[in-house]
């Protein structure tokens, strides 16, 4: 039984990779300043047009050659999403005809940037912890605004429901504040599990409870959700850890309850349940308008549907990956998130530490993505991906290790073949 240290105890040490040379702090350092930067830039408006790409694709260009290594070393992990992004990039800009600064087409060589940056900062050990921390952090000062700009009454089926939104940046919907907050609920729940003080588990579950807070004001299904579901694959080993973790949670969660702070998400969740918000209408349709031209898609984003009598998008990555660009990024798109998916499990199963966080963050993001249209492009996406990559190489290299090293036992131990002698004839 393995306990994890925690991310204010000296950390493991642990390979990440068949690199030896782990990237900088300072590039850490500045990916965190691109994430504000592009987060807050607009609000603020202190904005350089093309700054944020200009800056991410200096990093990525830094992690490409910073041991003089080639392209295709720096992206061989990446390369299932990187085929993805060009497949899309090449069916929408030469099959449909959009421009390179067209919605939904110019943040994608930014994700190719973001997915090079991200992958070479996930051989730092921590880093997987340190990131939702930084991303917690970057989303505070957003807190005061929130409600300020999106305190409205959101009116479906004669249900009257309000929602919060506001923050800067994706904070300002609803969705994408209970998305981002989401994340970070899920990290700090994972994290009180797995620390061994208890200091750091309470703090730790303290802030998960803020952030689910924040998660009920915006009354997102699909957030509350994805973090119920994280959070009971996270804890499926509390069994087998002892009793008072699961005391300590029970005990935080009854004191919530007791001084009322979700009476006011409760009230609209329950006010909302039976609310339809369009997607069971919209879903087939985009299904029918994909299998009318599965190898290139369907020209428009935004489809009518009837039955809604509005013109939406599909509000699910999946399906508006085949609805926009066709059966080929969507078959690269789901073998990147299968192969993650795997990579996660192998080190789950290996007990690697960092793997605890890991593999319920990636569930995460995957029903977070059923959600989304294109959220494959967050922040939060491309990092926990990265480290679910990443973290399985230890695993692999091990296996590779032992197969050859029973391949040349039984090579050693396999007699040699007796050439025939060439017949003579006296």
């Amino acid at each position: 039984m393995t306990t994890h240290q925690g991310v204010f105890e000296r950390p493991a040490t642990v390979q990440y990779g068949a690199s030896t040379e782990v990237p900088p702090a300072a590039l850490e350092a500045a990916y965190y300043v691109h994430i504000l930067y592009s987060t807050m830039a607009g609000d603020t408006g202190f904005t350089i047009p093309f700054a944020g790409l200009g800056f991410l694709m200096a990093l990525a260009g830094y992690c490409a050659f910073r041991r003089g290594a080639s392209l295709e070393s720096a992206t061989k992990l990446i390369r299932l999403p990187i085929a993805f992004a060009l497949s899309f990039l090449f069916v929408r800009v030469l099959a449909h005809g959009d421009s390179v600064t067209a919605e939904y087409v110019r943040e994608v060589p930014a994700w190719i940037c973001g997915l090079i940056v991200a992958q070479s900062l996930a051989q730092r050990p921590g880093f997987v912890q340190r990131f939702p921390i930084a991303m917690l952090v970057i989303a505070l000062p957003s807190l005061p605004h929130v409600g300020s700009l999106d305190m409205s009454i959101y009116t479906d089926n004669g249900i009257d429901v309000s929602r919060v939104g506001g923050g800067m940046g994706p904070l300002r919907n609803p969705n994408g504040l209970a998305i981002w907050f989401g994340f970070c609920c899920v990290f700090f729940a994972v994290l009180g599990l797995e620390t061994r003080r208890y200091s750091l588990r309470v703090a730790a579950w303290v802030t998960a409870v803020g952030c689910l807070f924040v998660l009920g004001l915006t009354v997102s299904r699909g957030g509350l959700l994805a973090v119920a579901i994280s959070v009971v694959i996270a804890f499926r080993r509390i069994l087998n850890r002892g009793f008072v973790p699961l005391l300590l949670l029970l005990g935080a969660a009854w004191v919530a309850y007791s001084i009322g702070l979700f009476d006011r998400a409760s009230a609209s969740y329950a006010a909302r349940g039976m609310e339809e918000t369009g997607r069971l209408l919209v879903w087939p349709v985009a299904i029918d308008h994909f299998l009318e031209s599965p190898l290139v898609g369907w020209s428009g984003v935004r489809i009518f549907v009837p039955a809604k009598n509005a013109v939406v998008t599909p509000h699910n990555g999946p399906i508006f990956i085949c609805l926009s660009a066709g059966i080929v990024p969507f078959l690269l798109f789901m073998a990147y998130c299968m192969k993650s998916a795997a990579s996660a499990w192998r080190a789950y199963r290996a007990q690697i530490p960092d793997a605890y966080f890991v593999l319920p963050l990636l569930v995460y993001q995957f029903i977070t993505t059923q959600t989304t249209n294109v959220y494959f492009l967050d922040f939060s996406f491309i990092v926990t991906f990265a480290c679910a990559l990443q973290i399985g190489e230890p695993v692999v290299a091990r296996l590779d290790a032992a197969r050859r090293q029973v391949l040349g036992r039984y090579r050693s131990a396999r007699p040699a073949l007796q050439m025939p002698q060439p017949y003579r004839s006296r």
